[in-house]
């Protein structure tokens, strides 16, 4: 019975902050109602799979747009239908862009409230909207934008890597000799790293991100907000072995430490200028070791003509 009891109060408790959260909404319904909302175009984000991440002037925002674009009617309508927002959606993505950009500054041109939203997420992220936005800059007209859930952003949070600086990459190029070279590009970058990837393309892109980067520690994240959300830790070849070994599915965000800060010393580029000076040229040797140790070539080189000299 007091277990009875005591889940009674907590019920009652419950429904007393469900009421008060209930006035706060109306509250600021309310307010956002006194807004003046002019014309132009709004950038909306829109939850990454929880329903419920949506905010409230997102809401508010949606249900006055005079037009409503979207990657997939399909999925949207789902967001849609579960607040009782009844608009025509209409799409935009990067098949139909072109044209379409010229239909929404239109719209925007004759007065309309535009609202754009992508599938899951912040528009413009990884999507053509930021053309779109250009666009609507250029022609002198009023762009602003509904912040809300962001796979990235959330990944990061999650992830217990270093967030004071990071650099989003977004999806890799699918060819693997642009994959190579982009994240060559990045291994001397000192901030956390942050993709996006197919599932399809996930072990082939960690091979790359080890042989590049160094096995460092990463995590990836699937499934953000929804029911089986996942978050796997360890080092990127820990993460390759799994992802070899376990039939993956959905889109992954990858977030990948910053490199080490260690200096390092003369004597470990000497022994490994000793292993390969034997069968290649000195310049060659010099580049090798530079991009091994994450060093300069010049310093590197500079130890090459040391060694060469001495030798002589």
């Amino acid at each position: 019975m007091v277990i009875q009891s005591n889940k009674l109060n907590s019920d009652r408790t419950d429904i007393r902050m469900l009421n008060l959260c209930a006035h706060s909404i109306s509250r600021e319904i309310y307010a956002l109602n006194s807004q003046q909302f002019v014309s132009g175009l709004y950038i909306v984000a829109t939850p990454i799979g929880n329903l419920s991440d949506i905010t409230l002037r997102a809401l508010y925002v949606l249900t006055i747009a005079d037009k409503v674009y979207c990657e997939n009617k399909h999925i949207s309508q789902k967001l849609f239908a579960r607040y009782g927002i009844v608009r025509v959606l209409k799409n935009y993505h990067e098949h139909n862009a072109v044209n379409v950009r010229r239909e929404i500054l239109a719209d925007i041109s004759n007065g309309k409230r535009v609202a754009l939203i992508c599938d899951a997420g912040t528009p413009t992220i990884s999507d053509p909207g930021f053309k779109l936005i250009a666009t609507i800059i250029k022609a002198g007209y009023y762009v602003t934008s509904i912040p809300g859930p962001s796979a990235a952003i959330t990944a990061l949070t999650i992830s217990g890597i270093p967030t004071d600086r990071f650099l989003f990459a977004g999806f890799l190029n699918s060819k693997s000799s642009a994959r190579k070279k982009e994240i060559q590009m990045l291994a001397q970058v000192p901030t956390t790293l942050l993709f996006y990837e197919a599932p399809h393309r996930l072990c082939q892109m960690l091979a790359d991100l080890i042989e590049y980067l160094g096995d460092r520690p990463a995590v990836l994240v699937r499934e953000l907000t929804k029911k089986y959300e996942e978050c796997k830790r360890g080092l990127l070849s820990d993460l390759f072995e799994w992802a070899y070994n376990t039939p993956v599915r959905g889109e992954f965000t990858v977030v990948v430490a910053p490199p080490e800060n260690k200096e390092i010393s003369d004597g470990a580029i000497i022994k490994r200028l000793h292993q390969v000076l034997a069968d290649i040229s000195l310049s060659k040797a010099a580049k090798q070791v530079a991009e091994e140790f994450n060093v300069s070539r010049k310093r590197v080189y500079s130890i090459c003509l040391d060694l060469k000299h001495d030798q002589d």
